[in-house]
């Protein structure tokens, strides 16, 4: 049941990002709802499973948004990295969880500033850098609170088949 649940997941986050996400931004700064549902996966289903719902969302926002390869290398990059670091460090609080995911989002959002430094695009990288930071750390709120519902639905019995005969 948890393949098909993370999947109905990933398609609300995708239409919440298309769709709704620009309705509730705040001065150009809105969560992103979909690496935070993306990397919470990883980190509960683990690094390749993340990062195939990470790839299979950034080609969505690629075909979506008409960037071939810009969504799709940073969403599978940040969803490998969290779900790599949750094996390694074993995650079991609040702390480390959303420290990853601070590091996964200022990786996707470094690559789009790498991108932009080296097509020479003029624009004011401080305010650039500020909006990016102060970018990630509302994604962190959003993934917090979301990794916790995840986890406790994922930990109990909603997702998970009753194993019978077996502890």
């Amino acid at each position: 049941m948890r393949l098909p649940a993370s999947i109905l997941l990933v398609a609300l986050a995708f239409f919440f990002e298309a769709a709704v996400a620009g309705l509730l931004n705040l001065r150009g700064l809105e969560p992103d709802l979909l690496l935070a549902v993306v990397c919470a996966l990883a980190i509960l289903q683990g690094a390749w499973r993340g990062a195939l719902f990470g790839l299979a969302a950034g080609i969505g926002l690629d075909a979506l948004f008409g960037h071939m390869g810009f969504y799709s290398a940073a969403y599978f990059f940040s969803a490998f990295l969290c779900g790599y670091f949750a094996v390694v460090m074993r995650f079991d609080q609040w702390l480390l969880p959303g420290l990853c995911f601070l590091l996964a989002a200022l990786l996707k959002e470094g690559y789009a500033l790498a991108y932009l430094f080296f097509m020479d695009v003029q624009i004011a990288w401080g305010a650039a850098l500020l909006k990016a930071l102060l970018h990630c750390l509302i994604s962190a709120g959003a993934f917090l609170g979301l990794y916790f519902l995840l986890s406790k639905l994922y930990g109990g019995d909603l997702f998970s088949r009753q194993r019978r005969g077996r502890l």
